[in-house]
Formats: C-alpha cells, sequence, structure tokens
C-alpha cells in the first residue's frame, strides 16, 4: 500500500490540513493551490484541454502570492534570531 504523501492529491491534501486549517497559510491561497491543481489535472488528463489566457494569467499571480505566504511561514517557523 502506497503513503499518503506519495501522489500529488495526498501532498495537496496533508498541506491543507497541516497548513491552510491550522491557518498558517492563508484560506484563499490554499483555494489558489487547489484551483492550480485542478487546472494541472485538465491539463495533463484531457487531451482538448486549453486555459484560457486570463485563467493562466490568473494562476500563475496566485502561485506567485502562495510561494511568497510559504517563504515567509517557513522563515517565521526557522528564524534563527
Amino acid at each position: 500500500m502506497s503513503s499518503p504523501m506519495s501522489s500529488r492529491s495526498g501532498v495537496l491534501g496533508y498541506f491543507n490540513r497541516e497548513f491552510v486549517r491550522s491557518g498558517r497559510v492563508p484560506k484563499e491561497l490554499g483555494r489558489a493551490l487547489n484551483e492550480a491543481f485542478e487546472v494541472r489535472q485538465r491539463g495533463d488528463y484531457r487531451e482538448d484541454f486549453k486555459i484560457p489566457r486570463e485563467d493562466a494569467e490568473r494562476v500563475l499571480e496566485e502561485a506567485a502570492r502562495f510561494v511568497q505566504a510559504v517563504r515567509t511561514t517557513l522563515e517565521e517557523r526557522f528564524s534563527c534570531s
């Protein structure tokens, strides 16, 4: 049997549980991550899927905010001050 962390959806579930639900990452960024995951799934598994440019730009902007929030969380957690 595989570990729940051995799949992308398992990692996403873990992240939502440990970071979003606990409040360490804002809920809107958790939603953005879930949306990006869904877009990725459709792109990988639906041959005819094309994301509109506006949607792709929005997902990229949300991804940048997500990365910054995670970076800030890690810096706060592992600060050496």
